[in-house]
């Protein structure tokens, strides 16, 4: 292959192209080397434009250059002639052929063949180079976009010539990475939503940010469930829009707002105990069988309690030397709603304290008595257990 002037536009192209990339005219199949000088040229021009030679069909005319004939023997003259050359023929005025033309033709032809070849060495040495480093800036840029710190690695291992800012930015960004997966194992040591935010806040990108985000979710929902309250329920549902457990947390959320202990179930159960222990104090059966079920579950140890067993334990209670009783709710109600049924009905789980106050003929006897009173109160409003705990001073 060699660089020909296109005769056209005067542009550098190929001997091999098919046409000028400048200018468009035809190349191929147009330009032939002549074999005596071996510059290209158009066989259009019928000769080579450095040596001349005429071009005929098949190539250029092969006709041998004349030889420079050695000069007869001369007698040695008292005065050197000066030799004077005919521009034309190339031989001097005594008939001898110049001969240095043609090493001069011979030596341009080695000059200009050299510096073609050192053109295109120059032209495939500035794409290659061009190709490497295009290489190596797509490279430095996907490892500088990549969170795996092999991938920044392999970049240093692989461009060690790369830029000295490529490599450091690289550097750099793989420390930031190391020290990512530092944070990542103290966060998730911890097993603390603080921690672990702390950590996808500074690391928005990590390869950790889903589990991350798994943990701080887990996290909230057991918090949720242990709580089991509508408000913890909906807390986790607005910080977790899209949650693990969105649905599940619906669920319990409305479940929990059912069996929320409202003001209205507070006032109902105050209400009945009250009632019960003012029958007590008046000793008043109809009031005290009043707020009971036919039969109770459980009365002071006993199951399957009538009322009859109500008004019993009433009559135990006054002995003959007690000259008066006072039982006083205390307003410290824990109360739990659970479902009685699918009919919307519900039970209540109560616990609080009473003081009894005693007093006796003999006023040294007179005694002041707290009790734990742990009872349930059916959906009808009526107690249905009732078990008292005397609590020890």
């Amino acid at each position: 292959m060699a660089i020909i002037k296109c005769p056209e536009c005067g542009r550098q192209v190929s001997d091999q192209a098919q046409t000028c990339p400048s200018c468009g005219i035809e190349i191929a199949g147009k330009v032939t080397k002549c074999p005596d000088c071996g510059d290209v040229f158009f066989k259009s021009e019928g000769m080579c434009p450095n040596c001349h030679k005429p071009y005929v069909s098949g190539g250029v005319s092969a006709t041998p250059r004349p030889e420079a004939t050695a000069s007869p023997v001369t007698p040695v003259r008292p005065v050197t002639e000066k030799t004077e050359t005919n521009p034309i023929s190339g031989q001097d005025n005594n008939g001898g052929k110049n001969t240095e033309e043609p090493k001069k033709k011979s030596h341009t032809a080695l000059i200009v063949s050299f510096i073609i070849a050192a053109i295109i060495c120059a032209i495939c040495f500035y794409y290659y180079s061009d190709a490497k480093n295009n290489k190596e800036q797509d490279a430095y840029e996907q490892a500088m976009e990549s969170t795996d710190p092999a991938v920044l690695q392999n970049f240093l291992d692989t461009y060690e010539d790369a830029p000295e800012a490529h490599r450091d930015s690289i550097e750099s960004h793989l420390t930031l990475l190391k020290k990512g997966d530092t944070d990542w194992t103290n966060a998730l040591i911890s097993n603390s939503k603080s921690a672990l935010q702390e950590y996808i806040d500074q690391h928005p990108n990590s390869l950790h940010l889903g589990e991350a985000k798994h943990k701080i979710d887990s996290i909230d929902w057991a918090g949720a469930k242990s709580a089991n309250t509508a408000e913890a329920y909906q807390t986790y549902m607005q910080q977790h829009a899209d949650g693990e457990h969105i649905d599940e947390a619906k669920q319990n959320a409305d479940k929990a707002s059912a069996t929320e202990v409202s003001s209205e179930d507070k006032q109902m159960v105050s209400s009945l105990f009250h009632e019960y222990f003012s029958g007590l104090n008046s000793r008043d059966e109809g009031t005290v069988t009043g707020t009971v079920t036919g039969i109770l579950n459980s009365f002071l140890g006993k199951s399957n309690a009538t009322k009859n067993d109500v008004v019993m334990f009433m009559k135990k209670i006054y002995k003959p030397d007690i000259t008066n009783m006072v039982w006083r709710v205390n307003n410290d109600f824990h109360i739990d709603k659970k479902p009685a049924a699918d009919d919307g009905e519900f039970t209540y789980a109560v616990t609080f304290t009473v003081d009894q106050k005693v007093e006796k003929t003999d006023a040294n006897q007179n005694s002041l008595n707290t009790y734990k009173i742990k009872a349930k109160v059916s959906p009808e409003g009526k107690i249905s257990e009732l078990n008292m705990i005397k609590i020890v001073q």
